[in-house]
């Protein structure tokens, strides 16, 4: 239900929440305090502390990170000709 307003949104420049608040049938279907919720940012980021500690470390330990020029440098894996 909600891909046409995310697509609408992106391609137009379009406030996504607002899009869902004027469907009638989304709201039919889902009370307003259930989508208010569902827009919550600070819900949304609850775990960001989490991710960025599993993300950043290899076997219990940090990872050396890279530098962005680094980052950018790697080389892509060669493919093969064939499709």
């Amino acid at each position: 239900m909600v891909q046409a307003h995310a697509m609408k949104a992106w391609r137009e420049g379009l406030n996504f929440r607002e899009l869902i608040l004027e469907d009638k049938e989304i709201t039919r279907r889902v009370p307003r305090t259930q989508l208010d919720r569902a827009f919550e940012l600070k819900r949304q980021l609850r775990n960001i502390d989490k991710i960025f500690a599993r993300v950043f470390q290899e076997n219990g330990k940090p990872r050396a990170t890279s530098s962005p020029s680094q980052a950018g440098s790697r080389q892509q894996p060669k493919r093969s000709g064939k499709k």
